[in-house]
Parts: structure tokens; sequence; C-alpha cells
């Protein structure tokens, strides 16, 4: 499954293909089910929306089954009654810097950040739909669309969200038909050679350890500002100065003046 995720950057070139406003992403590291998110739609232009990670069906009574439909597996989408009829008519493009996994140890669990070598923006593929309550107030949400990991991000975990190259995003935001047959193969593992990782791991995806995720709270909110991607991504003590010293919260948000200063230091020697 996919359960949090980072945003940040202006997405350009879905913006450029898609014939739409270019739009700064907010800056969030810990992007979490229940809370809003920017994603392009096409109903039928495309356009950006903000909308409810979690999907509600237009027939479900509340909005309590949107925290259990976060994600929609790629194999059982066309058969789902939950999630049928959005695969057809409502189909969504949600761009992020990158994804988290958690990989199972005996005692703990241990997050990992995904993201692609040349610091492209992911695109994940999603379905939305639209929710009225008895009320009448209105809701729009989405659920990401997973498949099998790739042999690399296998060795976290089974599952990886599915990521849609930009020569497949007219297709997939292309409503004129509802069949979807031709859409399936869109929907299998990225390929291995566009991850990349840091940190001191026992695995070859490009990844940089975040404690703390457990927390919707943690938005990490300046430690990327700080270090220029490329250093971020390739310097792997670094990942692992991240892990100790966001090991604790409060000395983070206390002592973030030295922590400047020490990044400043560490980037001079490069």
């Amino acid at each position: 499954m996919c359960g949090r995720f980072a945003t940040r950057g202006k997405a350009r070139e879905i913006a450029r293909q898609l014939g739409i406003d270019e739009i700064d992403l907010p800056e969030r590291y810990n992007v979490a089910p229940t809370t809003f998110v920017l994603a392009a739609v096409a109903d039928p232009a495309p356009r950006w929306t903000l909308l409810r990670w979690g999907l509600i069906p237009g027939w479900a009574k509340d909005i309590s089954i949107g925290s259990r439909l976060i994600n929609a597996r790629a194999e059982s989408i066309q058969e789902k009654a939950s999630f049928r009829s959005s695969f057809k008519r409502r189909r969504c493009l949600i761009p992020c810097l990158g994804y988290y996994e958690w990989q199972r140890f005996a005692h703990h669990k241990q997050p990992w950040f995904h993201t692609y070598s040349d610091d492209r923006h992911m695109v994940m593929a999603g379905i939305w739909d639209h929710w009225q309550s008895p009320d009448g107030s209105e809701l729009e949400s989405f659920s990401l669309i997973t498949t099998d990991s790739n042999p690399l991000a296998a060795q976290v975990h089974h599952r990886m969200p599915v990521l849609l190259s930009s020569q497949d995003w007219s297709a997939w935001m292309d409503h004129s038909s509802e069949k979807t047959n031709h859409l399936i193969p869109l929907l299998g593992p990225a390929g291995t050679l566009i991850f990349r990782f840091t940190g001191s791991a026992p695995v070859s995806i490009q990844c940089a350890m975040i404690p703390q995720l457990s927390s919707i709270h943690c938005r990490i909110p300046q430690i990327f500002s700080l270090i220029p991607d490329g250093l971020l991504l390739v310097r792997s003590h670094l990942a692992l100065f991240f892990c100790k010293f966001l090991s604790s919260p409060a000395k983070y948000c206390t002592e973030m003046e030295n922590f400047s200063d020490m990044l400043r230091v560490i980037n001079g020697l490069y």
C-alpha cells in the first residue's frame, strides 16, 4: 500500500502537457490519508483541484468509508464496486516529490522515502469521486492506485503506487470513452532504473530514511529546503544524520538554528 507521501516544487511538466496553469505544490513532507491533496482532474477539461485522500464513493452513506479506501488495487479496479465507476469516468493525477514505505524488521518498522533518481516529480495514478451528504454538503475524494512492486522496491514492500510516465498522462485523463482495457497496461510497476537511495541501507532503491512518520503532525517543514536536492539524494551520511537528529522533534524545533549552521559547514565541504 501507499500511506504517506511528500509534495514540493512547481508542477511544470504536468501543467504544460495538460494545458493548465503551473502551480506550486504545497511544501509538505508527511501527506497522510484524510488530508486534502492537490490533484489534476478532467471533467471534461483538465484542471487543478483539492481532493481528500480516501475515496468516498457517491453511493456511500457517510465519509467513514474513505479511511479504508486510500488505495485501489490495480488488479481488481475494474471489478470492485467502490472503484469501477471512478476508473471509467474520473481518473486523476497526483504529483509528488516521492512516497514513503515501511520495511518490517524483527522488532521495528523502518520508513523509507522513495524518489526518482533525476529529481523529477513522481506522478501517481488515482481515481476520484464526488459525494454529497444528506445535508447537501459536497466532498471530492480520491484513492491512489497500487500495483506489485518492481524487484528493487519489493525489498522494502510488496506494493507500490502506480507511477505514470509523461507520455501516458493524456491517455489517463481522456474520458471520451468508458472503455478502460487499454489503460490496464499502464498499471504495472515503474522500472527499476528510475530509483536510487541515500543512507546506509540494505536495498538499492533511492530512499531517504525519515523517522517520526507515525505522527501526522510531523511536517518536517524546513529540512529539505536547507539542503540542495543533489546533496540530499547523494550524501548518504546526511541522511543518517537526519535520522539521529530528528529522533527528537522537540530538539529539532529548538535547535533549528544550530542545525542550519551545521549544514552550511557540511555543504561547504563539497
